[in-house]
């Protein structure tokens, strides 16, 4: 009997592989998740020498082995060979700038180190870190391979390790896509995933951050980011933000998440007339004009965003959600102006439109962040445009695959 041969998913047959090929194969490896790692030790004057390595594996746990693997003849290889040992730090959500850093040869900087026991270096801050013990050096052209014993290990609480992927970095959040199909394709997963070209396209376009943020229990959740942000501190994915008035605006009497206007009102809790009546006025001007807005008000958009990540911490406590709450009742007024003139300046935290299902149902949001300040009225339109043509292509996609939304109600 004779068997065919059977050539793996997606490949194509090339005359000279991956050598004649190389865009193609950088384009198949950055599809390999992996982690953002700074190796670290010092030098005889105490002064931090430090690089990121082109890998990390872990090659035993029983009798835990590490191979690095570096850039021949750096100053780091250099040292490792005198001093036989270094420390890993796994970066953690938040230290994007340390990899922007890292990547211009400036790694390191005030503030950026910490010790661990035995004295090395390891970054503060980052999600874990290992110190190293190296038994053994292979130099192979333009790389180093160095295994090495690891001897002590650091894991810091509830931070989450930033991950590279397909050319850029991102927070590894578990169980934050899951957002409840029974069956089928699950609807925001699926928008994240059609979405992942438009919002990458808008984020470098604009220089801005461009998200997808699907509804779950009576909260947003971004679950997908891209970050072209010159000013960005730090990415949005996996935020949680509670659906409070005037927050989750657009998810309102949307079928697939089962949010009432009546049970969105209510949790407005105690409030004055003036604003129950505010939060009435800005819902119906989102559902006139089909998108939503903040402007800057009394908090920063960093305070906003070290709320909002304190909340989104699992072990959050009372006084970090009471802080949240009250932050939310303060810059209410500061959503869904009345008007935008085209010759008036703003200041926009974020802007948001909703990807739609075939049916009319809101899958989730495209949002938009770290827009330049002070821009005119006709910027704004103008950006609002640019988001509703993203949301736009997403949706089209969607009729194309007939998606179709089978999202529980909140319980």
């Amino acid at each position: 009997m004779t068997h065919a041969s059977r050539r793996p998913p997606g490949q194509t047959p090339t005359a000279a592989g991956a050598a004649g090929n190389p865009d193609r194969f950088h384009e198949a490896f950055s599809q390999f998740p992996g982690g953002a790692y700074v190796c670290a030790v010092s030098d005889a004057a105490g002064d931090v020498v430090a690089e990121m390595p082109v890998g990390v594996v872990p090659l035993a746990l029983e009798a835990p082995r590490v191979l690095l693997v570096l850039h021949t003849g750096s100053p780091l290889t250099g040292l490792l060979a005198e001093q036989a040992r270094c420390s890993i730090s796994l970066l953690a959500q938040g230290q994007e700038d340390l990899v922007r850093r890292s990547a211009a040869g400036q790694v390191g900087g005030e503030g950026t180190w910490q010790h661990s026991p035995t004295g090395l270096p390891v970054v503060d801050g980052a999600a874990c870190w290992v110190e190293c013990e190296v038994t053994q050096t292979v130099v192979d052209g333009e790389l180093t391979l160095v295994s090495a014993n690891a001897t002590d290990v650091g894991l810091a609480a509830n931070a989450h390790p930033m991950l590279s992927y397909q050319g850029g970095y991102g927070a590894f959040l578990p169980g934050l896509l899951s957002v409840a199909p029974a069956s089928g394709p699950e609807p925001a997963r699926r928008v994240a995933e059609l979405a992942r070209g438009p919002i990458e396209a808008l984020a470098s376009e604009l220089r801005v951050e461009c998200g997808v943020f699907a509804y779950e229990d009576w909260h947003t959740v971004s679950v997908a980011v891209a970050n072209h942000s010159p000013a960005a501190r730090r990415t949005r994915l996996g935020y949680r933000i509670p659906v409070i008035p005037p927050l989750g605006i657009q998810f309102v009497d949307s079928p697939g998440s089962g949010v009432t206007e009546e049970e969105w009102l209510a949790r407005l809790g105690t409030a004055s007339q003036t604003e129950a009546a505010l939060v009435r006025e800005q819902l119906a001007r989102v559902r006139e004009r089909g998108w939503s807005l903040m402007l800057d008000g009394p908090l920063s958009v960093h305070d906003l965003d070290q709320l909002v990540s304190d909340y989104t911490n699992p072990e959050h406590t009372a006084d970090d959600e009471a802080a949240l709450l009250a932050a939310i009742r303060a810059m209410a007024p500061y959503h869904e102006p009345e008007e935008l003139l085209d010759t008036e300046l703003y200041d926009v935290i974020s802007l948001s439109v909703p990807v739609r299902s075939p049916a009319g149902e809101t899958l989730a949001l495209l949002r938009v962040h770290e827009l330049p300040r002070q821009a005119s009225g006709y910027e704004v339109h103008s950006w609002i445009s640019l988001l509703q043509e993203a949301a736009q292509s997403v949706e089209q996609r969607l009729a194309d695959e007939r998606l179709t939304l089978t999202t529980p109600p909140p319980t």
